[in-house]
């Protein structure tokens, strides 16, 4: 809706960068979950935070 309503973008180009956020979010969370399992959840944070 932002895009769509606040920036006049059109509602195709709308609808594929939700479908790419979506796509991202879901790849970081998969990651995210096995980088925590093999690394341990405190570590993950403190190499990423910064």
């Amino acid at each position: 809706m932002y895009l769509r309503d606040s920036l006049h973008s059109s509602e195709g180009f709308a609808a594929a960068a939700f479908a790419a956020f979506f796509i991202a979010m879901t790849a970081g969370r998969l990651t995210g979950d096995r980088l925590a399992a093999r690394f341990g959840a405190v570590r993950l944070v403190r190499a990423t935070a910064g």
